[in-house]
């Protein structure tokens, strides 16, 4: 038996494999954040090697946390939850940081992964917690291994707050923006439908 309606396709449909609430989109969203954690974890063993072997292992465990926690559905946990994943990859940061010897040592910038993955993915004022907890690391690393003077520990928190604050602003915006064309692509899909159906409607009663 065959439907009378016409056949409208979904360009949704193409897309539906990669949507975050499937496998596929969770490894696409936080599987190259993952892979440039790994490849800073690695690094270390370059010599002359960490500083520090149990804050090395502290690094790799928060890493698998934060990589697993996205194997929870967002369905079946508070909302907040979301914050989890980039929370435990910046705690991951931070003690692959003091591992290495500090955040001289060149793997001081993997700390604003989170920050890019939550504007990307979470509300703004959770990218501000996100951001804020990257300030907090940063005010850390002053002190432990190394404590800097207090000039340095400014610059280095306005920075870096000024920094987190421009990545999450501007991926939003472009967040936004591109929200607001799927909008207007959808009310023409909606207006292109609706006059496919009158017309073919006038074509069953002619």
């Amino acid at each position: 038996m065959t439907s009378d309606r016409p056949f409208v396709a979904d360009p949704r449909r193409l897309i539906t494999s990669f949507d975050s609430s499937t496998r596929i989109g969770t490894l696409i969203k936080f599987g190259p954040f993952a892979a440039v954690a790994i490849i800073a974890e690695v690094s270390l063993s370059l010599p002359p090697g960490p500083a520090s072997f149990p804050d090395t292992w502290i690094s790799v465990g928060l890493l698998v946390l934060a990589t697993s926690s996205l194997a929870f559905s967002a369905r079946l946990l508070p909302q907040w939850c979301d914050l989890l994943s980039p929370l435990l990859y910046i705690a991951s940061a931070l003690a692959l940081i003091l591992a290495a010897g500090g955040s001289s040592a060149g793997v001081g910038l993997v700390v604003l992964l989170p920050v890019v993955w939550a504007a990307l993915n979470l509300d703004l004022w959770k990218s501000s917690v996100v951001v804020a907890a990257v300030i907090v690391v940063e005010l850390i690393t002053t002190y432990d291994p190394v404590d800097l003077s207090d000039t340095v520990r400014i610059r280095r928190e306005f920075a870096f707050a000024l920094i987190g604050a421009l990545i999450v602003f501007s991926i939003y915006e472009i967040r936004v923006n591109y929200s607001r064309i799927i909008a207007q692509r959808e009310l023409r899909e909606l207006e292109m439908n609706g006059t496919i159906a009158q017309v073919f409607e006038q074509n069953r009663e002619t």
